[in-house]
């Protein structure tokens, strides 16, 4: 959803004022990798990645990364 949106809709929902801003999720796979030395980032999947023929269409999505990685699986190994 675009910034403006989710600003209108906040000030009519929640009486926030213009500017304010709603993010989620994380930017990539490797975010965590961040927070401590023993996180680490080993693989990624998204219901796209498979093209299965079920889905038509849609795996046209899977070139479009906003589009493709609106939920994705991350696999990550925490610790030794």
């Amino acid at each position: 959803m675009n910034g403006q949106y989710m600003q209108q809709k906040f000030k009519r929902q929640l009486g926030m004022e213009k500017g304010a801003v709603y993010s989620f999720g994380i930017p990539d796979g490797h975010y965590f990798e961040e927070w401590d030395p023993s996180y680490r980032f080993l693989d990624e999947w998204t219901y796209f990645d498979d093209h299965e023929k079920k889905l038509g269409w849609y795996n046209l999505y899977s070139n479009i990364e906003v589009i493709r990685k609106v939920q994705w699986t991350i696999h990550y190994q925490i610790g030794n």
